[in-house]
C-alpha cells in the first residue's frame, strides 16, 4: 500500500512496480490524484477514508503529513497498522524527524520500520554521479547525511 499521490508516490510506485510487486494499491485524500497516478503507472486507487490495510504486507508513507507532528498523528491513528500481516515493513519516505508519528506507530504494534534517509542518501548519489560520471562515494554521504541531521551513524 502506498500512501500519497504526489512526486515521492510516483517515484516509489516507480520503484515497487519494477520491484515486481505482485499488487500495489495507492491509496489517496484526494482519490482523484491516486487515479490520475495509477492510470499513468498502474497499481489501483483508493481513497485515503476507510482504506483498509488488511493483509498488507509493505506500507510506504509517501506523504508530507508526518512532517507536522500533528498531522503525523491522524495520519497513523487513520492507518490502523494494527491490520497490516505481523511481517509488515512500514516506511515512512519523510527524513526529519527520522522517527516519524507513523513509524512510531508501526513500532507500537511490532512492525519492522524504515525511514526515509536512505532514500534521501542514494538520491543524492544518483544525482552526484549523473553530474560527475563517477560513484559516489556512499559511506562519506551517508556519514556527512547523519551528521547535517544530527543523528548518530
Amino acid at each position: 500500500v502506498l500512501v500519497g499521490a504526489g512526486g515521492a508516490a510516483r517515484a516509489a510506485l516507480v520503484g515497487l512496480r519494477d520491484a515486481g510487486a505482485a499488487s500495489i494499491v495507492v491509496a489517496a485524500r484526494r482519490p482523484a490524484q491516486a487515479a490520475v497516478l495509477t492510470e499513468a503507472l498502474g497499481g489501483t486507487p483508493r481513497a485515503l477514508e476507510g482504506l483498509s490495510l488488511e493483509g498488507a504486507t509493505l506500507v510506504v508513507q509517501a506523504t508530507s503529513a508526518t512532517l507536522d507532528a500533528s498531522a503525523g498523528a491522524e495520519l497513523a491513528a487513520a492507518l490502523r497498522l494494527e491490520a497490516t500481516a505481523p511481517e509488515a515493513t512500514v516506511v515512512d519516505l519523510v527524513y526529519a524527524p527520522r522517527r516519524t508519528a507513523v513509524l512510531a506507530a508501526a513500532e507500537a504494534v511490532g512492525r519492522r520500520t524504515v525511514d526515509g534517509v536512505g532514500m534521501l542518501l542514494h538520491q543524492g548519489a544518483l544525482a552526484l554521479e549523473a553530474w560527475t560520471g563517477q560513484p559516489a562515494p556512499l559511506e562519506a554521504m551517508r556519514a556527512a547525511l547523519e551528521a547535517s541531521l544530527g543523528h548518530s551513524g
